[in-house]
């Protein structure tokens, strides 16, 4: 994920020159630094699935709740919790979206679809309680961004994932376990496997210009009523498709490659492997 995000990078900023922009803080960034703050815990907590939810929980309205308060953070911390051109997706409050997932995936860990089902249930009013109350919360704080870190504006963001999700959880019970996939099915799940590259290659295709002449943007960009927006939509998905599938023999012989070298690191001959201390 840090490969991709910092050739995205790469591609938009004079990386040659100014190398410091491979550390700007983008949604890829953004991610995989949520993801590696909130696996010690969850690996720490496994084995006790209720603490592992309710820490979970506590820490992700914990940073909804401290959110408005980075707004007027001073540096160092701005260019990671504040959101700028810097940091367009800082730190707060989307680690608080990554702690509502180690909590839902516990849940359903632990106690199943119809844990999650309660679980998601329970978000979704309390997403609902939070979204119909903008001024009292907004009222709490100093003067903040509303529309990035009031807690009101996250309470919509996750109600809104979590009754998306909950659909899916209805559909997905309503299919026969043996069921052979149909060809809509089979074509989320590409999405859904290849959900990096997917980001990447629609984001190329909306933006980059080819040879300096092809992007979605430069030719289409400003130029598009409602029709034809939709069938260029449509295009973009099915290019984007594409790519994945073509994509895909590439990522697998990667992840072939880095696991053989894992494992070969694992069992490395004596020589190679650092002398332990005795004594």
């Amino acid at each position: 994920m840090f490969a991709v995000a910092a050739l995205v990078n790469a591609v938009w900023f004079p990386i040659r020159t100014e190398p410091v922009w491979l550390l700007r803080l983008d949604i890829l960034h953004c991610v995989g630094l949520c993801l590696i703050i909130t696996l010690p815990l969850a690996a720490l907590l496994a084995s006790r699935p209720r603490v592992l939810a309710g820490t979970a929980f506590a820490l992700a309205m914990v940073a909804f709740a401290l959110a408005p308060f980075s707004d007027s953070a001073g540096e160092p911390w701005a260019s990671f919790l504040r959101k700028s051109s810097w940091a367009p997706f800082p730190l707060v409050p989307w680690i608080g979206f990554a702690w509502l997932g180690a909590f839902a995936g516990c849940i359903a860990g632990a106690w199943g679809r119809k844990g999650l089902a309660r679980a998601l249930g329970f978000l979704i009013a309390l997403g609902l309680v939070g979204t119909l109350m903008p001024r009292v919360l907004n009222d709490l704080y100093p003067p903040h961004r509303f529309f990035v870190t009031n807690p009101s504006n996250s309470a919509t963001r996750f109600m809104w994932v979590c009754a998306v999700l909950l659909v899916m959880l209805w559909v997905e019970s309503r299919m026969a376990p043996d069921a052979k996939p149909s060809r809509a099915r089979r074509f989320l799940e590409v999405f859904g496997t290849a959900s990096l590259s997917a980001y990447f290659f629609h984001e190329m295709l909306l933006y980059y210009r080819v040879f300096g002449v092809f992007s979605f943007q430069k030719l289409w960009g400003d130029s598009s009523g409602w029709l034809k927006y939709a069938g260029l939509l449509a295009l973009l998905i099915a290019c984007t498709f594409v790519l994945c599938l073509a994509w895909d023999p590439v990522e697998r012989v990667v992840k072939k490659a880095f696991t053989r070298a894992g494992r070969w690191l694992l069992s490395a001959p004596r020589w190679l492997r650092p002398a332990r201390r005795r004594g």
